[in-house]
C-alpha cells in the first residue's frame, strides 16, 4: 500500500523470508516521485566549517543530521521525505550506541546502507551520512 503524502506515493517495502531489517531501515522502498533530491555526504560541522564533538561518536550523529535536517528544510522536505541512507562510520558498535538516527527518522525509515570504513576524508571525522530524498 502506498502511503500518501502531499501526493508523493511512497511504499515501504519489508518481505517475507529476509528477515525483519535491524535498525531503522526497511527492504526497499519503492517511490513514484517527480523529484529527487541527492545530498552529498554530510560530516558535522557547524556553520564555520568547525568539526563538532572530536571523539564524540554521538555528538557527531547528531550534527550530522541536524545539518541533513537543515538541507532538506532549504528545499522544502523533511526527513519524511528521505528515500535511501549510507551511513559511513570509522566504528558501527560506536554509532550503533546512538538514538539519533532513531530520532531523525521517526519511524520513517528507508533502504540504507551502514558501512564502517577505516577513515573518513578528515580524520577527526567519525560519521558521514549521504541521503536521497524524493518529492512530487
Amino acid at each position: 500500500m502506498y502511503a500518501n503524502g502531499d501526493r508523493l506515493m511512497v511504499k515501504r517495502i519489508i518481505l517475507d523470508g529476509l528477515g525483519k531489517p535491524k535498525g531503522p531501515y526497511v527492504h526497499a522502498v519503492d517511490v513514484r516521485a517527480k523529484r529527487l533530491l541527492f545530498v552529498a555526504g554530510t560530516i558535522p560541522t557547524d556553520a564555520k566549517g568547525r568539526i563538532v564533538g572530536e571523539g564524540d561518536m554521538r555528538a557527531q550523529a547528531k550534527q550530522v543530521y541536524e545539518n541533513i535536517r537543515r538541507v532538506l528544510k532549504s528545499q522544502g522536505l523533511t526527513p519524511g521525505n528521505i528515500v535511501k541512507s549510507t551511513v559511513y562510520t570509522t566504528n558501527v558498535d560506536e554509532f550503533r550506541k546512538g538514538t539519533e538516527r532513531q530520532k531523525f527518522y521517526a519511524g520513517k525509515f528507508t533502504a540504507g546502507t551502514l558501512i564502517e570504513v577505516k577513515r573518513l576524508a578528515l580524520n577527526e571525522v567519525m560519521v558521514e551520512v549521504e541521503v536521497i530524498a524524493a518529492a512530487e
